[in-house]
């Protein structure tokens, strides 16, 4: 447990609750807690809970809650709920939530629900709950699905380079 501008390191069972701006690398099955402008890496089955400006990178069977202009990186059957100006990249069978301004790239069998201004994109298919102004986009088929009757869509003419 560190207070104040604190750095951790932690291996193996390892646990760290961390307040102000706080940065933590924690492996195995490691828990972590960040407050202020906080930033964890943490690997296999481990879980995170982010506030302030944050960003983590989690592994494994992981999960992870931001808050503020948050970013996270999930991988294997991970899941995020991330909120603000938030950012999240999912792998595998992994679930966001996403509110605010936020951006999601999902990966494999993954869900997301999108809230306020926030966009979406995968390749494929994926299960995808949208609210507010929310859009998401599948590459697979150019499709594009929102919610919001008052979105417009703009054809621009292409620039050439």
């Amino acid at each position: 447990e560190l207070w104040g501008n604190s750095s951790a390191v932690l291996w193996e069972n390892s646990s760290a609750v961390l307040r102000g701006n706080s940065s933590a690398v924690l492996w195995e099955n490691s828990s972590a807690e960040l407050w202020g402008n906080s930033s964890a890496v943490l690997w296999e089955n481990s879980s995170a809970e982010l506030w302030g400006n944050s960003s983590a990178e989690l592994w494994g069977n992981s999960s992870a809650e931001l808050r503020g202009n948050s970013s996270a990186v999930l991988l294997e059957n991970s899941s995020a709920e991330l909120w603000g100006n938030s950012s999240a990249v999912l792998w595998e069978n992994s679930s966001a939530v996403l509110r605010g301004n936020s951006s999601a790239v999902l990966w494999e069998n993954s869900r997301a629900e999108l809230w306020g201004n926030s966009y979406g994109i995968s390749y494929s298919i994926k299960e995808c709950k949208l609210h507010d102004h929310a859009i998401y986009r599948i590459r697979e088929t150019n499709e594009v699905r929102y919610v919001d009757e008052s979105i417009r869509f703009v054809k621009v003419e292409e620039e050439e380079s």
